[in-house]
């Protein structure tokens, strides 16, 4: 929408897809994340920048800078694709994790995953940059700052991150 205008000024139509979310990146530039692709309007036009193909999302987050997804690989039982989208809406990373996942957490620095048994941190471009094992009954996990919070219906994690 425009409020200078009486009518939308630009529509776009999602058929046979679900919305996840959506970011503003900017003056007229927006990022939709949808349960088949990830796309980039920018004023009138609209862009495919990334699409799933036959895979489920199983988890998405949103940050100022990033749209973080994971996706069901089906050749592998607990194994899944991580991919990170930055502003642009292009890929920064995509890479294959194993486990299961309970949630995932993205800010403006790395991509957190909470599994049944730990947590693995990812940067902003892909690299393994912090592990935490031996951890149970978590249902959560949240960046604030610094810390990564694990949470659960009983308990509180933090985990400290200093190695960005």
């Amino acid at each position: 929408l425009d409020f200078e205008y009486d009518s939308a000024y630009a529509e776009f139509e999602y058929t046979d897809e679900t919305v996840i979310g959506t970011k503003f990146l900017s003056d007229r530039k927006i990022q939709v994340i949808t349960d088949k692709r990830v796309y980039l309007i920018n004023g009138r036009e609209q862009s495919i920048v990334y699409e799933y193909g036959s895979a489920d999302i199983v988890f998405t987050d949103i940050s100022s800078k990033y749209i973080a997804v994971v996706t069901k690989d089906y050749s592998h039982d607990d194994t899944y694709n991580l991919s990170l989208f930055g502003k642009t809406g292009k890929c920064r990373f995509t890479t294959q994790i194993q486990g299961k996942i309970r949630a995932i957490s993205v800010n403006d620095k790395s991509v957190a995953v909470l599994f049944s048994d730990k947590t693995e941190t990812y940067s902003k471009n892909g690299r393994l940059v912090g592990l935490t094992d031996n951890i149970n009954h978590y249902d959560d996990i949240v960046f604030n700052g610094n810390y990564l919070y694990v949470l659960s219906s009983r308990y509180l994690l933090s985990v400290i991150l200093n190695s960005w």
